[in-house]
């Protein structure tokens, strides 16, 4: 005994100095008493290497342990050094010791490890299986199944068998999430592309429910939209309830926008041809983008015969782009509808202005001059649109007429000689031409000119 305890004292006084001659002597000391646990302790701490039978020590001692709290606790010791020391035959038998002492808490939770580990599942395996059948909490019987599932899985590497479980929970829970990932990774990795659009389906309305709104939920209902289009029998219509679910989430992709504008479109559903159009507005920051899908919502808001809301985004398409002549052109048409005939007449005047084509500007001086005069009554602006008018083709329905009257009534022999001199130039009737030779000459005189 004083052997042991001077190896003891001589280690402590060298531990610092010498590390390796220090666990020599801790070494011997624990061979002379091997049931010190004091000893085996310091001798653990000191070592420079931990000793081979970390494990095997906590075993014998645990057989002669006469408390069965002792016994399982020292057998889950013995289990946790074996572990560490990667020797999975020597940690199942320790973790089986320690259950048969304690079937419950940490030593089942060790042997399932173990179990796990070596691929001796049978007993969980079973187990799992009782309960699961035995229970009637829909609860514990679907964490059963989870567990033979990755107890196949993991344990004994049987992806189709976890697979079915994973069915027969949905079967019972079509909405858990776990199951469903789980089915939709195996789908994928067996290249199962034809069975994958019930699940991206269920998960995405799983999501929803369970008040998941992020990019997961958007993801997998355009996955299943766009499975359903898929292949020679796969058709658009039905892809509708996943585009909308989609489009409802917080912050909607463009392609969930654009393919329920599509929809909307395709079922003339006006009111929503007019959401989506301002949804897609908000997106973009190019003045004519915002236009065109504003004008959009304006012709959808005009056909559901909501004329107040159609004008206001016209209004609003206007000034966001003045250069895009199909607005003028709605606003002038929406204006005069609604009685406001001077801003009617702006609108074809802001119409002629912005066009590029001849025909649309005539017609456009033309409807702003006949509105002027007929309409508002502001002999002005009438003139100066149908002048307009005029320098683009002066044959055009009653523009000369009309011109001709004003300009006599108003005592403008000038601009009414000028007038008749340019319609004389396009004249094909010789009387026709004659007549107006001579109310030419009459304006130039009246005007002094001679």
């Amino acid at each position: 005994m004083l052997g042991a305890i001077d190896d003891v004292v001589e280690a402590l006084l060298i531990a610092d100095s010498d590390g390796t001659l220090a666990t020599d002597r801790l070494a011997a000391a624990h061979r002379a008493r091997p049931n010190d646990v004091a000893l085996r302790e310091l001798y653990e701490r000191v070592a420079t290497e931990p000793p081979a039978d970390r494990g095997p020590w906590r075993e014998t001692r645990a057989a002669a342990a006469t408390s069965r709290a002792t016994r399982a606790r020292l057998y889950l010791d013995a289990a946790r050094e074996h572990e560490m020391a990667g020797d999975r035959a020597s940690t199942l038998r320790a973790a089986m010791a320690a259950y048969a002492e304690a079937p419950l808490g940490l030593a089942e939770l060790t042997l399932e490890r173990a179990e796990l580990a070596t691929g001796a599942a049978a007993r969980l395996a079973d187990a799992l299986l009782a309960t699961a059948r035995s229970t009637d909490d829909a609860r514990a019987r679907r964490e059963a199944y989870e567990r033979l599932a990755d107890l196949d899985a993991a344990g004994r590497d049987d992806a189709a068998s976890a697979l079915l479980w994973h069915r027969t929970i949905l079967e019972e829970d079509p909405k858990h999430a776990p199951s469903l990932r789980y089915v939709e990774h195996a789908l994928l990795s067996d290249g199962r592309i034809d069975e994958l659009e019930p699940v991206a389906t269920a998960i995405a309305r799983a999501l929803v429910a369970a008040n998941d709104t992020g990019p997961e939920a958007s993801a997998h209902a355009e996955l299943s939209a766009r499975l359903r289009m898929r292949g020679p029998t796969g058709e658009w219509e039905p892809t509708r309830e996943m585009v909308e679910l989609a489009a409802s989430l917080p912050d909607p992709t463009l392609w969930a926008l654009r393919s329920l504008d599509a929809h909307a479109r395709a079922a003339a559903d006006e009111a929503g041809i007019v959401r989506v159009s301002l949804a897609l507005a908000e997106r973009t920051t190019r003045s004519p983008e915002i236009a065109a899908l504003v004008v959009r919502a304006g012709e959808a808001a005009l056909r559901a015969g909501d004329v107040a809301q159609a004008r206001t985004l016209l209004d609003r398409a206007a000034t966001e782009d003045p250069g895009d002549v199909v607005t003028w052109g709605l606003l002038a048409d929406i204006r005069q509808k609604g009685g406001d005939t001077r801003g009617a007449a702006e609108a074809c005047e802001s119409l002629a202005r912005t066009s590029v084509v001849d025909e649309h500007r005539l017609l456009a001086w033309y409807d702003a001059g006949r509105l002027w005069l007929d309409e508002v009554g502001d002999e002005d602006r009438g003139i100066a649109a149908l002048e307009q008018a005029a320098s683009l083709d002066l044959s055009f329905q009653d523009v000369f007429g009309r011109l001709s009257t004003l300009y006599t009534q108003r005592g403008a022999r000038g601009e009414l000689a000028a007038l008749l001199e340019r319609r004389i130039a396009v004249a094909t009737d010789d009387e026709d031409r004659v007549r107006m030779e001579v109310e030419r000459a009459r304006a130039l005189l009246d005007v002094g000119e001679t």
